[in-house]
């Protein structure tokens, strides 16, 4: 078994400075979940607190998280890292989902949750 290192760095690649997004927020949670074969169960979830979009650094200055998951199998299990953005415009939502694979073998991943 094996210790899995996941690298979350949050980050937009925009410029959000315009009064135009002064009521736009976004919101990220992250699900890791375990897959094995047929079976999967959650890991960990975790929701970041919303935030108007100028908030969120670029990527040199972006927010990271370490998640570690602990006694994988590796040689039986993979993790797949799903993180949802969801944008709020006074009371409108989009929510925008990626998956991310940690296959076999993969002791550390970097994943970029751009905004």
């Amino acid at each position: 078994m094996v210790n899995k290192k996941i690298d979350l760095a949050i980050f937009t690649d925009n410029n959000y400075s315009s009064a135009a997004y002064d009521s736009s927020l976004a919101q990220v949670e992250v699900t890791v979940t375990r897959v094995n074969g047929n079976s999967s169960y959650t890991a960990l979830t975790k929701t970041y607190d919303a935030r108007q979009l100028k908030q969120f650094a670029t990527e040199k200055n972006a927010e990271t998280d370490l998640v570690n998951i602990q006694s994988v199998k590796d040689d039986k299990e993979v993790l797949v890292v799903t993180y949802n953005v969801t944008y709020n415009t006074k009371g409108s939502k989009l929510t925008i989902e990626r998956k991310e694979v940690i296959g076999r073998g993969e002791t550390q991943k970097r994943i970029d949750v751009v905004i």
